[in-house]
């Protein structure tokens, strides 16, 4: 329920959810009823990862009663939430809400954002709250250090990401080089997903050293996290790397407990012929463009499961680097596993970055995430020479695609 789009929630997937006995937590209040104080538990969301806020949902230390059937159901319920969010915090918070009735009784669920201003969100005008996860001070009066971080707009939490993706990017550049030897294989594919205002752990070290086995998926005919290469643990999460000498391939997967993988792999092919003496002469660089799709939406699959069971419902980016590709040939979308690259377009870029973010809705979803990973595939098709892809990258995502929209 927490991971479905807001307008297709119905009264019988609350009834279901509270069966379930999931505990309150830091994305997670139940209320039973619609008075109170509700606006410090919107703001401590906002001001933390964002959270599901459950109306009609009584609770005994913090687990749903099973006997909860919702609030008498009347008109203006879901004005009644948002006008009590909007009036009371500032700056102006606008919640998704959704009232699911049934037989006259109704739940009303509010989704709140994660903060994405440059100020923190403010209950009564001076009260700055945070949610802590602790059952008995679920929202808490955030402390000096936590308002500064807040108020710094962001900017620590931003220079924060740049100091983890930078470090991870170090240590994958420094196996590279001790299996490759020093510069850049040409078609040197790089991706990292993680949240853009990252402040506190998601995981344990011990869930974290777990990771590479509990996010695996397989689409596009590939498993990945790779089932094969060494791990080992490094500062804030685990590695694993794998290079085979004989083809040159290379590929390292890191995994950290605030929330990231990083991911790089040689995606660059040769073409050779057979010449006198037996030897072989490359006739022909090339990359794949499906590899390139393929290998961000399996990194965003894997993120997805690596996330589910963490607090994080925020904001986060997906970025993606394609390096050394100056003078290689480019295989279209619609030409795998074809080998005539007389007429293919030769990429005039050294270095190619495409980026793409994904707010706490997007990434529950499913069907607006199957479009930012459609848009994403066509702007990479794009700028590789091949504008006019897309219809047939639709067609190929659906039929491949781990992020392809699912049933609600």
């Amino acid at each position: 329920m927490l991971t479905k789009a807001i307008a297709d929630i119905q009264y019988s997937d609350i009834i279901e959810f509270i069966a379930r006995n999931e505990r309150e937590n830091w994305v997670l209040d139940y209320k039973g009823s619609i008075s109170g104080g509700f606006a410090k538990t919107a703001c401590a969301f906002a001001n933390t990862y964002g959270g599901t806020i459950i109306f009609g949902v009584t609770d005994k230390d913090g687990y749903p009663d099973p006997a909860s059937k919702g609030i008498p159901f009347q008109n203006g319920l879901s004005e009644q939430v948002t006008r009590t969010i909007v009036d009371n915090i500032m700056p102006p918070l606008i919640p998704q809400v959704q009232v699911c009735q049934q037989d006259g009784l109704a739940f009303v669920v509010a989704r709140i954002p994660e903060a994405v201003s440059d100020r923190p969100y403010v209950v009564g005008g001076n009260k700055v709250y945070v949610r802590t996860g602790d059952i008995n001070t679920p929202d808490d009066m955030a402390d000096l250090d936590r308002i500064a971080w807040l108020e710094s707009g962001r900017a620590r939490a931003r220079e924060f990401r740049k100091r983890i993706l930078g470090a991870m990017k170090d240590r994958c550049d420094n196996v590279q080089a001790s299996n490759m030897g020093e510069g850049v294989p040409f078609g040197l594919l790089s991706i990292s997903i993680g949240p853009v205002y990252p402040h506190s752990p998601l995981m344990t070290d011990k869930q974290v050293f777990d990771l590479p086995s509990q996010i695996r998926v397989n689409s596009f005919g590939w498993s990945f996290p790779p089932t094969s290469g060494h791990l080992r643990s490094v500062q804030n999460g685990v590695q694993m790397s794998e290079y085979h000498q004989r083809r040159t391939d290379f590929n390292c997967l890191e995994v950290n407990k605030f929330g990231y993988i990083y991911f790089r792999q040689t995606i660059g092919e040769q073409k050779m012929e057979s010449v006198i003496g037996g030897q072989e002469r490359v006739t022909s660089r090339y990359i794949e463009v499906h590899r390139i799709v393929a290998f961000a939406d399996i990194l965003l699959h894997s993120w997805l499961k690596m996330i589910a069971a963490t607090p994080f419902r925020g904001t986060a980016r997906l970025t993606i680097q394609l390096d050394n590709v100056l003078g290689v040939r480019v295989q279209p979308y619609y030409n795998r596993g074809h080998f005539d690259y007389a007429d293919t377009p030769v990429s005039v870029d050294t270095q190619l970055i495409w980026m793409a973010e994904l707010t706490g809705p997007e990434i529950e979803d499913s069907a607006v995430r199957f479009d930012k990973v459609l848009r994403l595939a066509e702007e990479i098709c794009f700028s590789l020479g091949f504008p006019n892809e897309a219809a047939y990258i639709e067609r190929q995502l659906k039929k491949e695609s781990g992020s392809r929209p699912t049933a609600a």
